[in-house]
């Protein structure tokens, strides 16, 4: 693409891209009953590479002191293998004990790849 501003100024923007690759995880988390759930996947929406994180409907159970849902997370791996993101995410989710995740599990058989 090629952007013009005036008379002698030419711009150029490279929009070559690598292929991007999209996939999706499913989580199980433990939830404090008190915990505030858009907060906790506002948080994780704010990873680098997440894009989109949902709570599986009719997943949610709840005790007298916790909740427990099943989340899933779609990302973007950035040249990084889809397996080592999904790690890197398990230690992104140990700082968000303090908006009441209790505990957390990812499924490794739930990693695929859902677009190209």
């Amino acid at each position: 693409m090629k952007i013009t501003i005036g008379r002698n100024r030419n711009l150029s923007e490279d929009t070559k891209r690598g292929k991007s690759h999209i996939y999706q995880v499913f989580c199980k988390i433990k939830l404090r009953t008190d915990a505030d759930r858009e907060l906790l996947k506002t948080d994780i929406r704010a990873i680098k590479g997440v894009t989109i994180v949902t709570t599986v409907p009719q997943s949610e159970k709840t005790t007298e002191l916790f909740s427990y849902q099943v989340i899933k997370i779609k990302f973007q791996p950035y040249d990084t293998p889809p397996a080592t993101f999904v790690n890197n995410l398990s230690n992104s989710f140990r700082k968000l004990t303090k908006r009441g995740l209790a505990s957390f599990h990812f499924s490794p058989e739930s990693l695929k790849k859902i677009k190209v």
